[in-house]
């Protein structure tokens, strides 16, 4: 089982890295670039975390301007685009994106000033980010969400030649982007105010809790826990995508960071491949509803209802717990249907060891809970805490590595009998520079940890962007009264269809 974990394990973090902080991968001087890049991103967030965010849209403003350069520099144009170097148009669209975006920043008052009568360069540069913003969310998350916001402009437009109730007065193009770059009813709305604030910083606490060893630590115990009984492959995989939901708040994570382990696993005790993968699937995908750390969804939800995060919170918990236990029990009973067997003694970790081996890794997020359960902290503080703990708890690791487990390590025999952790790229790196070894280490997995956070958070920007302009065309044309109005009536003063109804438009928007 050891093998095929850490065989799983390194393919794992290359899906994860090319689904979710893009698939280029550079090197040289270009790549030390990105990584500055990124890295400057999240120390951006770390800093205005600690010390409160920068004023009005000005922190929405630095945020898109880092995430639209990501967006061009790590995600290919297409599959076919060479990913080893960065071509001339890609750079030439980072440059123009960060500048476009930055300008908020750079000229705050005079935009804010400008509303409503603002100069014809200023609605240049507005429909420039609009379709930059487009094409970075088609490269970094898909191409449905930029389609859907090209319909929702269309209909801001075209409104005099829709029929019925949904259609309107039309706006003209310079009214449009006015409304969208101008105010914060539109780009610099809710969506892309989150993402800013306290996604970012959740995104990168769960980087961070990765980097320095919680999610191995998860799936192992996970194993340890399930991994003898009936179906047990399957039943860890339901446990460890539960755990790894709890740190990340990523289904895409989730899946290729668990999947890799546990479905080659479900497929050897007897599972069929589709059932393997359906367990995975959507034992992953539920992961965004297991707090503490949930979906950027949550956080969007809790600033336009207007309750705080520890809310949303408390109310997913049983849902998701629910939603577990489903999926736990379907694993079972397809088990029994199948006769499937559990994981050997010798197949699975031992309990008492893996459990200790790793507790100290569950220090940041204990911290975290207690931060936003018992001391009511924001969340956005609670996080930047955390996230110094998890950078503590990553130097301690690695000191004690330093100081007692690897000296300990060289003194034992080689060979057949030698203990499998003298093989651990760790343990060279000892061996090379052993005095320094904690330092560069810990120094190492900290800007690993926050160039992925920042290169995994430039995604979800740009489609909060996105999400912003869809929300500033209902604000123009009033079609969120208007959607409303027709729910309401199609329902006839039923709360419960009403309700269905919105579940219904809330799945088909999420489908994008």
């Amino acid at each position: 089982m050891a093998n095929e974990v850490i065989d799983g394990a390194a393919a794992s973090k290359d899906m994860a890295k090319a689904s979710e902080g893009g698939s280029r991968r550079l090197s040289g001087k270009t790549g030390l670039l990105v990584t500055l890049i990124a890295v400057s991103m999240s120390a951006f967030q770390l800093y205005t975390g600690f010390w409160g965010e920068l004023p009005g849209a000005k922190q929405l403003s630095v945020h898109l301007t880092f995430a639209v350069v990501l967006c061009f520099v790590c995600f290919p144009f297409s599959k076919r685009t060479p990913l080893h170097r960065i071509s001339i148009p890609d750079v030439i669209l980072a440059l123009v994106g960060g500048a476009a975006a930055l300008y908020l920043f750079v000229n705050y008052d005079h935009v804010v000033t400008s509303v409503g009568n603002a100069p014809v360069y200023d609605l240049v540069i507005g429909g420039v980010l609009i379709v930059l913003v487009l094409e970075a969310t088609r490269r970094s998350v898909s191409p449905i969400l930029p389609i859907i916001t090209i319909v929702f402009l269309l209909y801001a437009f075209l409104g005099p030649y829709i029929p019925g109730d949904l259609g309107h007065r039309g706006f003209r193009v310079k009214r449009i982007i006015d409304h969208i770059y101008m105010t914060g009813q539109g780009l610099w709305g809710v969506p892309l105010r989150v993402s800013a604030t306290f996604v970012f910083l959740f995104v990168l606490f769960g980087a961070f809790l990765e980097k320095i060893g919680a999610g191995e630590y998860l799936i192992n115990l996970s194993f340890a826990l399930m991994g003898r009984f009936r179906g047990g492959p399957a039943k860890a995989a339901v446990v460890a995508s539960c755990a790894m939901g709890s740190i990340s708040g990523s289904s895409i994570a989730n899946t290729v960071t668990t999947g890799a382990m546990t479905i080659p696993l479900m497929k050897k005790v007897g599972f069929k491949n589709h059932v393997a993968g359906a367990v995975e699937v959507a034992a992953s995908t539920n992961g965004q509803l297991m707090p503490p750390i949930m979906g950027a969804a949550a956080f969007i939800m809790a600033e336009i209802i207007g309750v705080s995060y520890i809310s949303i919170v408390k109310a997913a918990f049983i849902p998701a717990i629910l939603s577990y236990t489903a999926i736990f029990s379907i694993v079972h009973l397809e088990a029994i249907k199948e006769n499937i067997r559990g994981l050997t003694k010798e197949e699975c970790p031992p309990m008492i060891k893996t459990l200790v081996s790793g507790i100290h890794y569950t220090i940041p997020l204990i911290l975290l809970v207690w931060l936003l359960l018992v001391t009511m902290w924001t969340p956005t503080t609670a996080a930047s805490w955390s996230i110094l703990a998890a950078a503590a708890v990553a130097l301690g690791n690695n000191f004690y590595r330093n100081w007692y487990l690897f000296p300990t390590l060289t003194k034992q025999v080689t060979g057949a009998n030698a203990d499998p952790r003298l093989s651990d790229p760790a343990y060279q790196n000892f061996r090379s520079n052993p005095r320094w070894f904690a330092l560069r280490r810990t120094s190492a997995e900290l800007i690993d940890a926050m160039e992925t956070g920042a290169r995994n958070m430039a995604g979800i920007a740009a489609a909060c962007a996105c999400c912003g302009i869809i929300i500033g065309v209902v604000t123009l044309t009033g079609l969120g009264l208007k959607m409303a109005t027709l729910i309401t009536e199609a329902a006839g003063g039923s709360l419960f269809l009403t309700l269905f109804f919105s579940v219904f438009a809330s799945i088909i928007l999420g489908m994008g």
